[in-house]
């Protein structure tokens, strides 16, 4: 399964890094809105060179048997990223 343009991913700036500490992991914030992916954060905040987050939900189509994996890959990240995955 491949989460891609074709998803629904959502944004939101954190230009004061508090995310992290107001478990952004666990739920969108209100302030996040729609975001192109591929794309670069400046598509829809334009001079914005600070922290910042993205959502999307998937389903998997089959959970991976006892020997198998699923890896989640992310195309490209500038800099740095932390990911959450079901709030962990």
């Amino acid at each position: 399964m491949i989460a891609t343009a074709n998803a629904a991913w959502r944004i939101a700036r954190d230009p004061e890094n508090r995310g992290r500490d107001e478990k952004w992991f666990l739920a969108v914030p209100q302030a996040a809105g729609p975001a192109p992916v591929p794309g670069i954060i400046q598509q829809v905040f334009p001079n914005y060179h600070g922290a910042a987050w993205y959502w999307t939900s998937f389903t998997v189509p089959a959970l991976p048997g006892a020997n198998e994996r699923m890896l989640l890959k992310f195309g490209a990240v500038d800099y740095l990223a932390e990911v959450w995955l079901n709030g962990r």
